[in-house]
């Protein structure tokens, strides 16, 4: 299984992110998540290993992940307080805590997992100010739902739950399609991009 994770601190001054994937291992009580990433430019590279209980109770995870620059090696302690959204531990959701600062934590699975796309309704006009039951009928035999692209993880579509993060769904959709990390941005309807840290059901209210 491969894990795509994010750690995002944002701040009315700056917002800063950071990204790695992970190797999973699910056995009968844990999801054994072994993370890395480098920046070959920069000389920098990170890695580290988290053990989620498979249960759908907040959980608190302590551990130390291997921070290496320029050659050196440094162990940075970590706290990782959160839950797993679904009990088919494909994400889970937290805020991780390291030297004094507080990340929003997500860990998602990109093998499997289910998106839907808003259905585009295609209604026939009725030009009669009061149709007749039969032409309403009609009308409503002729709403065609346009089925999103196939997703090449899985068949099986359903809505983003509400209380769900912006940014889960925005990274959900670039993995479905095969799309550059950070090439979705969820728009308010005055076109203002909406914070990631946003639930899906306050970016509903807004367009509804």
């Amino acid at each position: 299984m491969n894990f795509d994770i994010d750690w995002q601190r944002l701040s009315d001054e700056d917002m800063f992110s950071s990204t790695a994937e992970a190797k999973a291992t699910l056995t009968k009580n844990e999801l054994i998540l072994l993370f890395h990433h480098k920046d070959a430019e920069y000389g920098y590279e990170f890695s580290g290993r988290i053990n989620l209980a498979l249960h759908r109770n907040p959980q608190t995870i302590r551990g130390l992940y291997q921070d290496k620059k320029f050659g050196k090696t440094i162990e940075t302690p970590y706290e990782l307080t959160g839950a797993f959204v679904e009990d088919n531990w494909q994400e889970f959701e937290g805020n991780w805590e390291e030297g004094g600062e507080i990340f929003q934590f997500t860990a998602l699975c990109a093998d499997e997992f289910e998106v839907v796309l808003p259905a585009v309704h295609k209604l026939k006009i009725v030009e009669n100010d009061t149709p007749t039951q039969e032409e309403f009928v009609e009308a409503e035999s002729a709403i065609e739902i346009e089925a999103p692209v196939a997703n090449r993880f899985s068949k099986r579509q359903r809505a983003a739950r509400s209380d769900a993060r912006v940014r889960t769904i925005q990274r959900k959709i670039e993995l479905q399609y095969g799309l550059p990390r950070g090439s979705i941005k969820l728009c308010n309807p005055d076109r203002s991009i909406i914070s990631p840290l946003a639930k899906i059901g306050t970016f509903r209210e807004r367009w509804e």
